[in-house]
């Protein structure tokens, strides 16, 4: 093996077997402390059927295309002036415009919510998320209690994956999401707002899609472990991207091991709310990092 390979190769087995190490030593007191303990529930008689996984998903997709095709369409009809700015901050531009687009996803999936049926919706959001204030704060900060105990896991899986790339003399790309983000960065304003979304409306869009609606409907027919690691596969493969090529294989696995944390103790809780503090704080420290890493953005 090339000398540079094998260094990295050693740099990135030796933060696999601590992250390992401390995984295995977060999991047993998780564990001693009854975390890894389910609440026993019938998913059986869940009220969420095929179609409101269907109308949700459609919601996700058909919204988001829309409103950037919208978008794009005025853009273009702009004067001379606007269209040389666009090009000369077309980083920017999309960032504004996906922004729009997840904030009208977000708003219309609301706006599903409460015209579902009450028992659906409230199967949606769980019966945890119906009982106060402190409750739900008390289930959000569940969820960043899980991002201390899957944190390690996910950086070992992230490690593997990147020793198994050098094996095979392939090289990791950056996420999709993470490339956009950073290249908003000559641009303060899209890079706030952006990094917002990304830590608050991207979590909670994905979490009420995912666990609120095709977890509780996977579980009806494969119980709740089941629901859990199918729910996570799908998830994980959902940020399957043809520009992250070979950086699917570290991306993947990562994302498999954090959706079934977010899976687990979304069932754990019966509150949305705390696998969108998982999520939120996950994503707040990737963002975290990659502005400390750009020297502040």
């Amino acid at each position: 093996m090339d000398p540079t390979l094998q260094k990295a190769f050693e740099e990135h087995l030796g933060i696999f077997l601590f992250a390992l190490l401390l995984s295995v030593l977060t999991c047993f007191i998780a564990w001693y402390r009854t975390y890894f303990k389910l609440p026993s529930v019938d998913y059986s008689k869940s009220k969420i059927n095929l179609a409101h996984v269907i109308i949700a998903f459609a919601i996700y997709f058909l919204v988001a295309m829309i409103a950037s095709v919208i978008a794009y369409f005025f853009l273009s009809g702009s004067s001379v002036e606007n269209k040389e700015y666009m090009l000369k901050e077309i980083n920017a531009v999309r960032a504004w415009v996906n922004l729009l687009a997840m904030s009208l996803v977000f708003i219309v999936l609301i706006a599903y919510l409460q015209v579902m049926n009450p028992e659906a919706r409230r199967t949606v959001i769980g019966e945890g998320s119906y009982e106060g204030v402190m409750p739900k704060l008390k289930n959000f900060g569940m969820g960043i209690l899980s991002v201390l105990i899957s944190f390690p896991l996910v950086i070992a899986m992230g490690q593997l994956a990147n020793m198994l790339l050098i094996l095979l003399n392939k090289h990791s790309q950056e996420q999709v999401a993470v490339r956009f983000l950073k290249s908003t960065f000559d641009n303060p304003v899209a890079y706030i707002f952006s990094s917002i979304f990304v830590i608050l409306v991207i979590p909670a869009i994905e979490e009420i899609l995912f666990r609120g609606f095709l977890q509780n409907w996977l579980a009806k027919f494969m119980g709740q472990m089941g629901a859990i690691f199918s729910c996570s596969a799908i998830f994980a493969f959902f940020h399957f991207s043809i520009q992250q090529g070979w950086g699917n294989l570290e991306i993947i696995p990562s994302l498999f091991v954090l959706a079934c944390f977010a899976g687990f103790i979304y069932f754990r809780q019966k509150s949305i709310y705390a696998s969108i503090g998982l999520h939120a704080t996950f994503n707040g420290l990737n963002v975290l990092f990659m502005t400390l890493a750009n020297g502040g953005a």
